[in-house]
């Protein structure tokens, strides 16, 4: 009998919401531990290596930062490209979407720098996301399908609740209501709890 996946993060999406969406879009079953609060436990503190969540804990394995534990299950479930180009074009752009969502926690709190953030950073990734499909012809990746690159732009958008800025950005907007509207993905989107403001 295989071992349980445990997932365990902090109870919002954050950066482990990319790995919760592989793990549910490939229906890999596994218990999404949230921890309350802003402090883990000390027994939870001895599990992660780096003392940062999220990890995943697969009996004895524990497996660290929120991107390697997304590429794994991407690359398990050969979601992460078909080529050796793809696959470094879909993990640009999924880095390119980490830094976008960083930068909104770094200046979330400082109001001159939350400005500029969505009025000159959020612009400039959505452009060149914009571009990068345009060029894939849809896809992300320039293949024939999606990636979880194109998966970590709708994640994204979703969390920083991007949405209505996709006005003059057509095929970014196609790509979040795939996502969105997807058989899998949809309902379990809506079984999510709102992230605290």
């Amino acid at each position: 009998m295989s071992q349980p996946l445990e997932l365990i993060y902090f109870d919002i999406r954050g950066k482990a919401q990319l790995a919760r969406n592989i793990l549910t879009l490939f229906k890999i079953p596994f218990v999404d531990t949230r921890i309350k609060g802003n402090t883990p436990d000390d027994a939870l503190k001895q599990l992660a290596p780096y003392k940062q969540f999220p990890i995943i804990k697969i009996g004895d394995l524990i497996l660290a930062q929120s991107m390697t534990i997304a590429r794994f299950y991407a690359s398990q479930n050969n979601y992460s490209g078909k080529t050796f180009i793809e696959k470094a074009l879909a993990d640009e752009v999924v880095d390119s979407t980490q830094d976008l969502l960083l930068a909104f926690f770094t200046n979330k709190d400082d109001e001159e720098k939350r400005k500029n953030y969505f009025e000159v950073t959020v612009p400039s990734f959505l452009s060149t996301w914009e571009s990068k499909l345009v060029s894939g012809n849809g896809f992300i990746a320039r293949g024939d399908s999606y990636t979880f690159a194109d998966l970590s732009i709708f994640t994204v958008i979703e969390q920083l609740k991007l949405q209505e800025r996709l006005v003059s950005f057509p095929n970014i907007l196609k790509l979040f209501n795939y996502f969105v509207n997807h058989e899998i993905l949809g309902p379990y989107y809506k079984s999510l709890p709102a992230d605290p403001q």
